[in-house]
């Protein structure tokens, strides 16, 4: 994994569709703001609070939880919440992010003197603050390079931290005799009407809603009173689902809730967690195969999972992932928590990359479907307009870098001789003969994400794309020169390279 790779990776536009701002700020900010406004903290170094609450590796996700009241805390303060979406969108910068939608609890973070609405205004003013600042640079006035935007997703939380929110405590006070369930339900049901109300009374960028924390116990079904005032409004829903539960949370979300994006989604193969269906596998089946063809977002987190989850830690190819990418789901790699996981957009593609053998065609695929698949705050035609620039920029430096696919001869156009389409999980292969069945027509629609049978790797200060094709040409006499661009003898069909380039189609088509 070169160097070229990691420049490549940080210059192409990307998006964070599933980023907590909660889970995301700078390390030295949240001391420098405890400090600032007396808040405990276990330590008051970085290093403290690495060894101490933001680790490389947790015990449990109860343990991977343990840093948010800390941050929660600092976040009430007065000023704190835009100084940390302002930071956080250059730090998303930085790193080529053009596009994010940061979640997080308005709810959680309210206080006395700040309501919810005021709490969705001060994060806008800290994004909207490094969006000036980096689309005055004359780079992207001049087009030559995409502008920044974003949205906020009102995250409700299917129970309270009530120790740590005024909010929650006043909310859990008004209904103290109302059974607690109905209390959540009651909250998701507030929130999702302030978000109404911020985005038609005063014109915040919020474009979709949410509902995080314990799967178990809180099913999806139970918050579909707030939900559906959300898409009646119009607003874009994503739900967090499978990550600690199965396949029918995620059917939940989908049946129940409206959701047009997955959070997580990684039990979405797990054959054994399913609990009322007589036909376990038929069921995941079915559900994968609709996922796919409604073009559902999956929003995966590979550090986060692999923190959380047992079966992750030691072997990060376990997971869902290559299942997903085999039944052409449409998936954005997403960071969770930038400061929790301690990870970056970058950092997420290296790791799909280096352990799912992520092929060029299937990073631009998942590239172009997170621009796609967000819930951006403009008009349909300033989006398909936006993804067009997101688009023509990523060519420009594919040709920067001298990114190729090869695809030499006709049979490679309609096989992956890389990654078998039998799912690879345990969970996977026992659905993987129902989904083939159900799926056949899914192979055609995602003709783009199978073709590639490329591995990364690069030389000198170009990328290139070798397959195993490669070989076969040779004997054919194709000629493929150092700087990676494939000269034709004659015995190389041109036609077939314009018609893979044609497969590439323009944003429009698929929005």
């Amino acid at each position: 994994m070169g160097p070229n790779l990691v420049n490549f990776l940080t210059e192409i536009p990307k998006t964070d569709l599933h980023v907590h701002l909660d889970g995301s700020p700078r390390l030295s900010t949240l001391i420098e703001l405890a400090q600032e406004h007396h808040v405990d903290l276990p330590a008051y170094t970085e290093e403290g609070l690495r060894a101490l609450v933001f680790r490389e590796t947790y015990d449990s996700l109860v343990d991977y939880l343990r840093g948010f009241p800390l941050i929660v805390r600092v976040l009430q303060q007065p000023g704190a919440l835009e100084r940390i979406a302002y930071e956080f969108a250059w730090d998303c910068l930085n790193e080529g992010v053009l596009y994010i939608e940061p979640r997080f609890a308005p709810q959680l973070l309210a206080t006395a003197t700040l309501d919810v609405i005021g709490v969705l205004t001060e994060a806008t003013r800290g994004l909207e603050r490094a969006k000036k600042e980096y689309n005055a640079q004359q780079s992207v006035r001049d087009g030559q390079k995409p502008s920044f935007d974003f949205g906020i997703i009102c995250c409700a939380m299917r129970t309270f931290m009530t120790d740590v929110s005024e909010y929650y405590h006043a909310f859990c006070s008004l209904h103290q005799d109302e059974p607690q369930a109905l209390v959540y339900q009651l909250a998701a049901s507030a929130l999702f009407h302030a978000a109404i109300k911020a985005k038609k009374d005063h014109g915040l960028p919020v474009v979709g809603v949410d509902i995080a924390g314990q799967e178990a116990g809180y099913p999806a079904a139970e918050f579909q009173a707030a939900f559906e005032v959300a898409h009646k409004n119009f607003l874009g829903v994503t739900v967090h689902a499978g990550e600690a539960f199965g396949p029918e949370a995620v059917f939940q979300a989908i049946t129940d809730l409206h959701c047009e994006r997955l959070g997580h989604g990684y039990h979405l193969f797990s054959v054994d967690k399913v609990v009322k269906k007589e036909r376990p596998a038929e069921f995941v089946a079915g559900l994968v195969q609709y996922v796919a063809k409604r073009r559902i977002m999956l929003e995966v987190c590979l550090s986060s999972n692999r923190q959380t989850m047992t079966e992750l830690r030691d072997d990060i190819s376990k997971h869902a992932l290559k299942d997903m990418l085999a039944h052409g789901i449409c998936v954005s790699l997403c960071t969770d928590n930038r400061l929790v996981s301690n990870t970056t957009v970058v950092n997420e593609l290296l790791l799909a990359i280096e352990h799912f053998a992520l092929t060029p065609t299937e990073l631009k695929t998942m590239i172009v479907e997170g621009f796609k698949r967000s819930f951006f705050p403009g008009s349909y035609l300033q989006k398909r307009k936006y993804v067009g620039q997101v688009m023509h920029y990523y060519e420009h430096l594919e040709r920067k870098y001298g990114l190729e696919d090869w695809y030499l001869s006709e049979d490679s156009m309609f096989e992956d001789q890389r990654r078998p389409q039998q799912p690879q999980t345990e969970a996977g292969r026992e659905t993987g003969t129902l989904a083939r069945e159900q799926g056949r027509e899914q192979e055609n629609e995602n003709i783009d994400s199978t073709v590639g049978a490329c591995l990364w790797h690069s030389s000198g200060d170009r990328i290139r794309s070798l397959s195993p094709q490669w070989t076969r040409a040779r004997a054919r006499g194709v000629k493929m020169p150092e700087g990676g661009e494939a000269t034709d003898d004659g015995k190389m069909n041109r036609g077939l390279r314009e018609g893979r380039r044609r497969l590439e189609m323009p944003p429009e088509v698929f929005m």
